[in-house]
């Protein structure tokens, strides 16, 4: 068994040590031609690497974290891959690791090429190449002026990517969300900055913005967190080591801490079914809501119709309550909200909204959306089944806040919203409202642009 340092020391050596013969075995060559546009040299850019690579190349048997792949560092500027327009070409990784392609192939994004005795796989896209030397290894290599920042802003050191998937505790830990009432909001530099250092020995710093304290002591006992400081205070924490952060409790709020190469995507991009369904609505490019709303309050029923697009906002109400029907509608527009009679064709002017308040999602003034924003951000949420007409729906249920009521979601097998209940309201108003359950009839993108043009209606301020 191998220490930690000493597994760095030999898994550097493993890197440095990669050749054409590790790459070696038949590669699957795709029929296509040689196009011109994919004949370039193509230079280094960095590894990417899994765990299973560091297994492979160490032989450790202890432990490892199932950390995501991560783009490494590595110091192999002068490595490039060379594809001319004849179908040959050159591979250089190293004085000792070079040599002639004899012929390379792309068809759509695949890349084959063979090289020496060994066989590579890879792709091309955007003029960014990926060759993959098998186990879990990846080289990255990119034309002139091809955009790779997104894949540079993602490179980590060696090291930081071993004490990822060796789970160390010890190190620096920049503070990159907050947490409230279930909710997670990322962090700006420019809204304030935190860090936490542990040191080896149970020492170490804690920093916010201009201030620092040292900390006393730190534990960990399995996954749960101590940090002392040295004016006595202390919180306690959870470390994720799969994700290289830290959640602590301060002042009632929890604080997200990542160390270098932290997955802080996993805390800032929730994965919940109801986020997905958040983030495919696009108000400012078009969409439609269609539903119908039943309250237990003077159990009355609602159909609506949703319109929303490039700022504009419509949105028709059909109310039926204690045998009376009426429906109106509501429309905003260039910082105006308008309440419209669809049957006189007139309508007024109720309120104007300040400037941008509402001009990139004006979807938020429609209650169903509202209820699928604020609980979108959240990941306290249980799932269960639960049978509605005999048919059985997965339920994802949210819980009541201070000021929010508890509302379940509920999904079909494909993963569609087709049913929202919300509990009463959790602040009292002296009356008996009881739940209101919105039934989902679409979700899409069908809007119906006409209906933002109002000329037609007689407006009264």
């Amino acid at each position: 068994m191998k220490t930690g340092r000493a597994l760095l020391s030999f898994l550097l050596a493993a890197v440095m040590a990669f050749s054409l013969s590790i790459a070696g075995g038949a590669a699957a060559f795709a029929e296509g031609g040689n196009p011109v546009e994919a004949a370039q040299e193509y230079d280094f850019v960095c590894t990417r690497m899994s765990v299973e690579y560091l297994r492979y190349a160490t032989g450790y048997t202890d432990e490892m974290q199932p950390v995501k792949d991560h783009y490494v560092a590595a110091e192999y500027d002068s490595y490039y891959v060379k594809l001319n327009a004849d179908g040959t070409g050159y591979l250089f990784l190293g004085e000792n690791n070079q040599g002639a392609i004899d012929n390379w192939i792309i068809d759509g994004n695949l890349l084959s090429f063979q090289a020496g005795v060994s066989a590579f796989d890879g792709t091309i896209l955007d003029g960014i190449m990926t060759l993959d030397f098998g186990e879990g290894l990846f080289l990255i290599f990119a034309i002139p002026g091809a955009d790779t920042t997104e894949i540079k802003n993602q490179i980590i050191s060696l090291q930081a990517f071993a004490d990822l998937v060796l789970g160390k505790t010890e190190g620096v830990y920049s503070m990159f969300a907050m947490g409230f009432g279930g909710q997670v909001k990322g962090v700006s530099e420019q809204e304030g900055s935190s860090v936490l250092t542990l040191n080896e020995g149970g020492t170490g710093s804690f920093s916010f913005d201009e201030d620092t304290m040292d900390i006393s002591s730190w534990t960990v006992d399995g996954n749960a967190v101590t940090v002392t400081l040295t004016d006595g205070s202390s919180s306690a924490g959870v470390i994720h080591r799969e994700h290289g952060v830290i959640e602590m409790d301060i002042s009632g709020y929890t604080v997200y801490y990542g160390r270098e190469g932290a997955d802080t995507e996993a805390y800032l991009t929730p994965t919940s079914r109801l986020s997905a369904l958040y983030n495919s609505i696009d108000a400012l490019a078009g969409a439609h809501l269609s539903y119908r709303l039943h309250t237990d309050f003077m159990d009355a029923n609602s159909v609506y119709d949703v319109h929303a697009k490039d700022g504009a906002y419509y949105s028709a109400a059909t109310v039926q309550a204690s045998g009376f029907e009426n429906t109106t509608a509501t429309f905003y527009k260039d910082g105006t909200v308008y309440s419209l009679n669809l049957g006189s064709m007139t309508g007024k002017s109720v309120m104007s909204v300040p400037s941008g308040l509402l001009a990139n999602n004006p979807l938020t003034m429609d209650t169903l959306y509202a209820a699928i924003l604020s609980r979108a951000v959240r990941s306290d949420f249980t799932t269960e089944t639960r049978e509605v007409d005999g048919v059985t729906y997965t339920v994802d249920i949210y819980p009541a806040g201070s000021y929010e009521a508890e509302g379940a979601f509920y999904f079909d097998d494909a993963g569609n919203l087709v049913r929202y209940v919300e509990g009463p309201p959790v602040i009292e108003t002296g009356i008996d409202i009881g739940e209101s359950v919105y039934t989902i009839e679409s979700i899409d993108t069908a809007v119906n642009e006409a209906l933002f043009d109002i000329s037609g209606y007689q407006i009264s301020n």
